[in-house]
């Protein structure tokens, strides 16, 4: 069977029109498919959409604006904006999740992190006891995905990954010093020290491998209680940071 042809005269474009006329789609001599409606349009296949552009680019229009492009460049998939704008990747709630800006950074507002400090005075922390350090205010503290408790001075992991921790206080004179990073199960690092120095600074930090919903805090695990300074300047600190 042969195939079938439509097509106008010489000088005029194709339309396609339905029976109440508020909807039709015109193909124009330069080779453009208009598709009016009084509302959304609609392409819908029992299989798959494809779109095949031979010329490597599909370009991306709003009121015949261009506002981006999707290229081919040597098999791979290119997402590229009008100059001066970024990409922009939002959560579900509309929010933004992701920003790629025009100069090439990342911005990602929802990852998972903290950083907490001490308010003022000394606190005595008892053996086996956390550290609960609460946020003061007056201070820069963060808590990007609110899973930092302050009654508990533990850290939640949201999902699974490889995350960064750090502590680091100002601690009165003792003979024996000994804090872990932990979530009561697994401990990821450990900091022990002998001083018979006065007062000091101490930190450390460390990369690991954390599951979903551990709760993950600095632990006094030397056997007697410690005192550590929480006035300003954040002489005593921990935080966190999921990094993929």
């Amino acid at each position: 069977m042969a195939d079938s042809t439509v097509k106008p005269d010489d000088t005029n474009d194709l339309v396609l029109q339905n029976n109440h006329g508020a909807s039709k789609i015109e193909v124009n001599e330069d080779d453009t498919i208009v598709v009016t409606s009084g509302g959304d349009a609609t392409i819908d296949a029992t299989g798959d959409i494809i779109l095949d552009a031979g010329g490597a680019d599909i370009t991306l229009k709003d009121g015949g604006t261009t506002f981006g492009t999707l290229k081919q460049v040597s098999g791979d998939l290119v997402i590229q904006p009008t100059t001066s704008k970024q990409i922009v990747l939002n959560e579900d709630g509309g929010a933004e999740a992701l920003v790629i800006d025009t100069s090439g950074y990342i911005t990602k507002s929802k990852q998972p992190g903290f950083y907490a400090y001490g308010g003022a005075g000394i606190v005595a922390i008892a053996n086996n006891n956390y550290v609960i350090l609460t946020n003061d205010s007056t201070l820069p503290a963060f808590d990007t995905a609110s899973n930092y408790d302050t009654g508990t001075g533990q850290f939640t992991t949201p999902i699974a990954g490889k995350y960064i921790f750090g502590f680091s206080c100002y601690a009165t004179s003792a003979a024996e010093y000994a804090w872990t990073i932990t979530d009561g199960t697994t401990t990821y690092a450990r900091m022990f020290f002998t001083s018979a120095n006065a007062n000091m600074d101490w930190g450390f930090s460390t990369v690991c491998n954390v599951e979903a919903s551990k709760a993950i805090g600095v632990r006094n695990e030397q056997g007697a209680s410690k005192n550590i300074y929480q006035s300003a300047p954040v002489h005593s600190r921990f935080w966190g940071y999921l990094l993929g």
